[in-house]
């Protein structure tokens, strides 16, 4: 008979500044600070979304700012003293650096009925502004914050649907340019067709 054996292992504890130690990264954080000196010229952050995402990215930086207090209160909870206060650096709400896409970019990716095209679409339109910033902007973000509409996790999901859902367009000749190879065909087939001599048949 096979026995299971269970072992506690104790949580570790995290480093901080002053070389203070604690289990929750949010005591730390907040009693202490953090344990790398920030780079003096704050956060040089990127972000790319709609204008409606990028908006909300500014609204939510201004609030992380401030002290956060947990609803309902909770004395053995610090409060959080807001970011600058608690990494002793700047995070500006207005990026380095800011790639705005277009609803009408997005709704076209998103309306694509197979569902791998559509997803590879989406994060396409995204990865590739982020590439194209990167090769030709001289502002250089620490980091990037991609802000996704809530539509793209509905529509990009597993087993998700379009919206619209159209099919997806194959890589090839425009519709027109089918439409006169096609004409061309039929023209070269009738006139081989009446050059070729007809039988006759007799009762």
């Amino acid at each position: 008979m096979m026995r299971t054996r269970l072992q506690y292992s104790p949580e570790p504890e995290l480093r901080f500044a002053f070389d203070q130690t604690a289990e929750d990264p949010r005591d730390g954080i907040a009693l202490f600070g953090p344990l790398d000196v920030a780079r003096p010229y704050g956060v040089r952050a990127g972000v790319i979304g709609t204008e409606r995402g990028i908006e909300l990215y500014r609204r939510w930086v201004t609030w992380a700012q401030c002290p956060v207090f947990r609803q309902p209160a909770d004395p053995s909870r610090p409060v959080f003293p807001g970011f600058s206060a608690a990494f002793r650096t700047e995070w500006a709400p207005d990026p380095c650096c800011t790639l705005t896409l277009t609803d009408d970019e997005l709704d076209e990716r998103l309306a694509v009925a197979d569902a791998h095209h559509r997803v590879y679409g989406v994060v396409s339109l995204y990865a590739d502004r982020i590439v194209a910033s990167r090769r030709e902007d001289e502002s250089r973000p620490d980091l990037w914050f991609v802000v996704v509409p809530d539509r793209v996790k509905v529509h990009c999901k597993p087993k998700s649907r379009a919206p619209l859902a159209r099919p997806h367009r194959p890589v090839g000749p425009s519709g027109m340019q089918r439409k006169l190879a096609i004409s061309g065909a039929i023209s070269r087939y009738s006139k081989s067709w009446k050059q070729k001599p007809r039988s006759t048949c007799t009762k």
